[in-house]
């Protein structure tokens, strides 16, 4: 009886496991997907600007923004000293 018990909490143990490395690879690769678009984006805003295409850089901008959860214009780290 315990024996089928124990083997039974084993596989779930092993499952669960199993769920939560996949569900960390996902995740890894999401963000890896997500750093590599932003750097894009802000590399063709740069070559937008340099070639004069006027409304792409701010359409960029406001993707990256979007992306990175931060406001345009707006200082990540307040500036306090101690």
């Amino acid at each position: 009886m315990f024996k089928r018990v124990n083997r039974a909490l084993d596989h779930l143990e092993e499952r669960l496991i199993a769920t939560l490395i996949a569900a960390a690879t996902a995740l890894i690769f999401v963000s890896v997907l997500h750093r590599y678009g932003t750097g894009v984006s802000i590399n063709l805003s740069k070559w937008a600007a340099a070639h004069g295409v006027p409304f792409v850089p701010e359409i960029l901008t406001a993707v990256f923004c979007a992306k990175s959860n931060k406001r345009p214009g707006v200082n990540a780290l307040p500036a306090v000293s101690v």
